[in-house]
């Protein structure tokens, strides 16, 4: 948890290493937030772009045909267009622009190599990520495409992945020390000392799950759950995984539904979803 602190601490004042590390670290490990963080990188690289003309006069006419020329020049384009659409998850994202023998492009790089000293101040590179600095080597302004956003999801998101992984382990441990359902065993009011031992090497056995024959004359039963307690780590869990669709969509519950299912749920599913990448690509643009 203090490294969690210290990270975002850094992050407050321009060092952004360590939180973009974590993040990344979060991104590759959980599969339900990678699998959201490709998703929307990929439909936002698969969207088409277009160059409007401010009006109709041949001035106009003759800028955008040597815009669309110029980009269309550009290998990858609309893979870039999907590289910086990640700044919605991490905060910034940075694209630099290179002509050379292989020919025009926009190279992604990703944000544990950037800092800055202060909002005010412009981004400078950090080629060994070093961990706590804010300040690295300068960079030229004219070839970088920078997109910023401030809220980034993976703040929320990552704390819904910590908790998800904290009741897994709590589950995994408590399964590990109690094995099957908790069980009340009833001895008899006679019961002797060699009777009650028998009970209690019972109760070690089913701690691990173990099938047991008790003593004559004694009764078990097991706990009875209520239904709020029923199924609590699983529920724990689902609740992680609904918070991390929620922080990505923007709080639209629709999405929990499967897309293509026949349902008005899984129609509005792929409205959703496309409502989210249509505003993702207006920042973009």
């Amino acid at each position: 948890m203090q490294t969690l602190i210290d990270a975002r601490n850094e992050a407050r004042r321009g060092a952004f290493a360590r939180q973009m590390l974590i993040w990344d670290e979060v991104i590759y490990s959980d599969g339900m937030l990678g699998m959201l963080y490709s998703r929307m990188i990929e439909s936002v690289s698969m969207q088409g772009w277009k160059i409007d003309a401010a009006n109709d006069s041949a001035e106009a006419q003759a800028q955008k045909a040597a815009l669309e020329d110029f980009y269309n020049s550009i290998n990858g384009l609309q893979t870039a267009f999907g590289q910086l659409a990640s700044a919605v998850f991490y905060g910034y994202a940075h694209l630099q622009f290179v002509e050379d023998a292989w020919g025009r492009r926009f190279e992604f790089i990703p944000q544990r190599y950037w800092v800055r000293p202060g909002e005010l101040n412009n981004w400078q590179f950090n080629p060994q990520v070093h961990i706590g600095v804010d300040t690295g080597e300068s960079v030229e302004d004219e070839i970088l495409v920078v997109m910023e956003h401030p809220y980034p999801i993976l703040f929320p998101a990552s704390r819904a992945s910590f908790e998800r992984n904290h009741a897994k382990i709590t589950w995994d441990n408590h399964m590990d020390r109690y094995g099957s359902a908790p069980v009340i065993i009833t001895a008899p009011k006679d019961a002797s000392a060699a009777v009650m031992d028998a009970l209690e090497r019972a109760c070690d056995e089913l701690k691990s799950g173990a099938s047991v024959v008790l003593p004559p004359g004694c009764t078990a039963e097991p706990l009875k759950a209520s239904a709020i307690n029923e199924n609590y780590f699983l529920s724990r869990v689902n609740l992680a995984d609904k918070d991390q669709v929620r922080f990505v969509m923007a709080g639209t519950l629709t999405v929990l539904n499967e897309s293509g299912s026949g349902t008005l749920a899984g129609s509005a599913h792929t409205d959703s979803w496309n409502s989210v990448v249509s505003a993702v690509c207006s920042k973009v643009a």
